[in-house]
């Protein structure tokens, strides 16, 4: 239609709809079509005896009574959902687009005054569109239109059929309408648009108000989402499976700019912010990235759209039909891929490389990937909160806002963001140092006996849990918050303290760990120390802990009588960050995996609850 337009060409579109198609479709042509298409006779011979089962009945419950009819057998029509009735159905309506492709008929996709091809018709699943230069040829084709439905006995839904009429590129109104089996076609308004596959039409596609249009129904479902109760990767699921297929449905079809798609990404971050699920100075970058390499999944609007694009662009140059060709040489920018030309660069699609180095790139937010470079850290452990999604998505943004390190300090808002107001950096609490995020989550002496320890002891908790349930000390788990572990548990073959003084000869500064764990038949003994620091002090804090109970471990192995005592540090960071030997420190004591998700999930809510209840005050 662009190129009718563009050209002052003639035009005569008429849309086609079927009444109830997947419901009217007689059983008769649903056997035949197998015929036709030598469906393997076995298949066939299945499919026969298959609808002769096909019935139903009506039940209806009155205050009264059970109403319930006899059984009442369905005689046409194709159930819609199973997976085999679209293939069907396609292949039932096939035929039609063969006689109409074997007409003479249509209209001349001309490039440069030469004709490329011809096309007559439109097909998809029940969705005809005829297209004619002539009005006589627009009347023949009708003809044959209602002469083949007759045959198969389907029926025209007349009142979402249209005409629109053309003439040398300006919508013309025609006296003497259209008919089809008798009944009057309308003719379409030159304000009046036709959705044919989910767009808006008329003589051509109104790219504005479709943005427009498309831009609030997306809003709208993404505010649905965002209102649910999901958590934070069933969330992003959501919004890429649900509202993001709205815009990409479009993509090749509607003309997006840069600005457009950009003010889209705009868009869904505004709604996170509002709904609390992204703090508004965070990573962007980080958005879009990976779960697993620590982004949060979502997808990249402008990404998708350009991979698209580009996929579109690459198909139709390599079909080699008439038809593909013909669109191909005159799609002179009538499209968003804009096929005639040559030169046109492959949109720019940024590789995860290249974003996690814009990410690593900035001055703030690089910090935790710079602190993630550390060979210490178990990048996989680190991110298993992110790749099991359960925190709620306000928990998400925040603690990844933590680890942007954006959160609305003292320190932060002296000295980044520039604010006048703010007069000192000093901490409201403990009034001794700057008040970094940094700070706040781990340095602050006046949280240091109790918000700190508490979160220090609900790991510790987890893992002395897990060891006395496996020792069969108890029986059953108790959540770790609630769980008050017991000093001592001691039995033929096991021993276990629970941040208890070890006595020895010599005098040992670090003579406490917080749980102790002694093999009596194996006389192997278990150090375990916990360690909750901050990103960047995993190391020094696991080292720390080694050197602090090296002379513990030989008093114990002395005065015990011990053949191994070894100490096994567990360090998990304030904001998630696990040390390397994590896993294998579990592995040692034969500890199953999902210790460490809760004791990750543990520290990460403690660290959001002290942040939220620090910048309160």
């Amino acid at each position: 239609m662009g190129q009718a337009v563009k050209e002052c060409r003639n035009l005569h579109v008429t849309y086609i709809d079927y009444k109830k198609a997947y419901d009217s479709i007689p059983h008769s042509w649903l056997k035949k079509v197998l015929q036709i298409y030598k469906i393997h006779p076995m298949l066939q011979n299945f499919l026969s005896q298959t609808m002769q089962s096909w019935r139903t009945s009506i039940h209806l419950t009155t205050c009264n009574a059970n109403i319930q009819t006899d059984t009442i057998p369905i005689k046409k029509g194709i159930f819609q959902g199973d997976s085999l009735s679209a293939l069907w159905f396609c292949i039932c309506l096939n035929p039609l687009s063969n006689i109409l492709n074997e007409t003479a008929y249509g209209f001349n996709i001309k490039y440069e005054k030469s004709v490329r091809h011809k096309i007559n018709h439109l097909l998809y699943m029940d969705d005809i569109k005829l297209y004619t230069a002539t009005k006589t040829e627009h009347t023949e084709l009708l003809k044959i239109l209602e002469k083949s439905t007759n045959d198969i006995k389907m029926e025209f839904g007349m009142n979402k059929c249209k005409t629109l009429h053309i003439n040398r590129g300006k919508w013309q109104n025609e006296e003497q309408a259209s008919t089809l089996n008798n009944e009057h076609l309308d003719n379409m308004q030159p304000n009046e648009y036709y959705k044919y596959l989910g767009i808006l039409q008329n003589r051509k596609v109104d790219h504005t108000a479709l943005k427009t249009q498309l831009k609030e129904q997306y809003r709208k479902r993404l505010s649905k989402i965002l209102k649910t109760e999901l958590n934070s990767k069933n969330t992003v699921r959501a919004i890429n499976t649900y509202a993001i297929p709205l815009l990409t449905y479009s993509f090749g079809i509607i003309k997006w700019s840069k600005t457009d798609l950009e003010n889209l990404n705009i868009l869904t971050r505004t709604q996170l912010t509002r709904f609390r699920q992204l703090h508004p100075n965070s990573c962007k970058e980080r958005l879009t990235i990976e779960r697993k390499e620590g982004g949060r999944g979502l997808t990249d609007i402008h990404e998708i759209h350009n991979k698209q694009i580009n996929s579109l662009r690459k198909y139709f140059k390599e079909k080699n039909t008439s038809l593909h060709q013909a669109v191909t040489i005159a799609d002179a920018n009538y499209t968003p891929l804009n096929l005639n030309a040559e030169n046109i660069p492959v949109s720019n699609i940024l590789t995860l490389e290249e974003k996690k180095n814009k990410w690593s790139q900035k001055q703030l937010h690089g910090k935790h990937c710079h602190i993630m470079n550390n060979p210490d850290i178990d990048k996989e452990l680190s991110y298993s909160w992110l790749q099991k999604g359960q925190l709620q998505p306000e928990t998400e943004g925040f603690i990844i806002a933590i680890q942007d390190q954006v959160i609305a300090t003292r320190n932060y808002r002296k000295y980044i963001i520039k604010d006048r107001a703010q007069q000192t950096d000093t901490c409201r609490r403990c009034h001794l140092q700057s008040e970094t995020i940094e700070h706040i989550t781990n340095g602050c002496k006046i949280l240091t006996g109790t918000e700190y320890t508490l979160r220090h002891d609900f790991v510790a908790r987890i893992i002395h849990q897990e060891i006395a349930k496996t020792y069969k000390f108890i029986q059953e788990e108790q959540p770790y918050y609630k769980y008050t572990p017991q000093s001592v548990f001691e039995n033929d073959t096991i021993k276990l303290y629970w941040d208890r003084t070890i006595h020895t000869d010599k005098t040992v500064t670090c003579n406490r760990p917080d749980i102790t764990l002694t093999l009596k038949k194996e006389k192997v003994t278990y150090l375990i120390e916990i360690s909750v620091p901050n990103d960047n002090n995993i190391t020094k804090k696991y080292e720390e802990k080694i050197s602090k109970y090296i002379p513990l471990t030989q008093e114990v192995e002395r005065i015990w009588q011990q053949k191994e005592v070894k100490i096994l540090p567990f360090i998990i960071s304030s904001t998630g960050l696990t040390h390397r030997k994590f896993k294998e420190n579990l592995d040692i004591l034969n500890l199953k995996g999902h210790i460490h998700t809760l004791a990750q999930k543990a520290v990460i809510i403690k660290t959001t609850n002290i942040t939220r209840s620090f910048l309160k005050q």
